[in-house]
């Protein structure tokens, strides 16, 4: 396997996805090359392979087949502790939010830096800034059965930006 350019965050080369019990692949022979520092988009029907595409490059998933190179590494071939490592250094943003119901905007932020082990003097002031920014600073307390979608989305997209990611996905 070539690496890729040093241009390019990522690149799949005729990457396929099947997950057992399906007969269409979810992903069927996707190259793709992405720019590092660039921001790339990818639009689609539902069930088009989007979600598909997101935990593959995140490392939450693995191609059948393919080549796949995040940041000039194959997320797939690396160890448990490595692969751990790459996902702290990579910002998801899920489409269901997947907020802990049991935790505030604001716990919800810290979740991330929690894992990392930053400690609270440095991780609460971080979440409030990101809160902040994404327009919910007045609603740090808050859990997310008292949130709107949008504000969900929102804390999710705070969350995923905690601990300054290399890489930001959003499915």
């Amino acid at each position: 396997a070539t690496p890729p350019a040093a241009d390019l965050a990522l690149e799949l080369r005729h990457v396929r996805k099947t997950y057992p019990g399906q007969a269409v692949p979810a992903l069927r022979d996707l190259t793709l090359g992405v720019p590092r520092g660039s921001r790339t988009g990818i639009i689609g029907r539902s069930g088009a392979g989007k979600g598909s595409l997101v935990r593959l490059i995140s490392g939450l998933e693995t191609p059948d087949a393919g080549e796949l190179w995040v940041q000039g590494e194959q997320p797939h071939r690396l160890s448990q502790a490595e692969r751990r490592a790459r996902q702290a250094r990579t910002g998801l943003v899920f489409q269901h939010f997947n907020l802990l119901a049991q935790r505030t905007a604001l716990g919800n932020v810290t979740l991330p830096l929690e894992l990392l082990g930053v400690p609270r003097a440095q991780r609460d002031p971080r979440a409030r800034e990101l809160l902040a920014q994404v327009g919910l600073a007045d609603l740090t307390g808050r859990y997310p059965a008292q949130l709107s979608g949008g504000q969900k989305q929102r804390v999710g997209i705070a969350r995923a930006l905690a601990t300054d990611p290399d890489l930001l996905l959003a499915d």
